[in-house]
């Protein structure tokens, strides 16, 4: 990580919206060269807004993912089906989140993005073409931009625990002690 005593460097955290088109492509579930096209110039596009917003450490603002968590699937194996609905292990002591998140969104019954995989099986990590797919494609939009930094972020194990239903792991705990294969 980078450091400035000259300047405060900045970045964001989280998904970007993303283009509707590319939503609907990926709604469709259709992986298409048409698809991954439109991928890499959503990526080249968010990046340069980053650059042209004056954001020194960009991302390729999860272009390809059509949620920070759907993607799960497609780059982590043990995910099958669809759990019976959607688990959000929130914490109790905020009764009120839930209602205060899906204020105006459509129902999980609705929304293309609204099932979650359930876990079934270990977990062990299959993503490794998509995300080179992911670094090919912002390394091409950083280009010759002037920033200090990229990152392609990821679903770390808590999210996944947090948003996904187990049905495999003894607990949520057990989760963090697998060891990567």
């Amino acid at each position: 990580m980078k450091r400035s005593d000259q300047r405060i460097l900045t970045t964001h955290t989280g998904s970007l919206p993303r283009p509707s088109d590319l939503l609907e492509m990926m709604a469709s579930k259709v992986d298409t060269e048409a698809r991954a096209q439109r991928v890499r110039t959503a990526v080249a596009e968010v990046v340069e807004k980053q650059a042209s917003a004056g954001v020194n450490i960009v991302s390729d603002g999860e272009m390809s993912k059509p949620s920070f968590v759907h993607y799960v699937q497609e780059r982590i194996q043990g995910f099958e089906g669809t759990a019976p609905a959607p688990e959000f292990n929130f914490d109790v002591d905020f009764p009120g989140y839930m209602a205060w998140r899906s204020r105006g969104r459509p129902s999980f019954t609705t929304s293309p993005f609204g099932s979650r995989p359930l876990c079934i099986r270990p977990l062990i990590w299959k993503g490794e073409a998509a995300l080179r797919a992911d670094i090919d494609n912002f390394k091409a939009a950083i280009g010759n931009l002037t920033v200090e930094e990229g990152f392609v972020p990821c679903a770390s194990v808590g999210i996944i625990a947090q948003r996904f239903a187990n049905a495999y792991y003894p607990s949520k705990r057990s989760l963090f002690k697998q060891s990567p294969k």
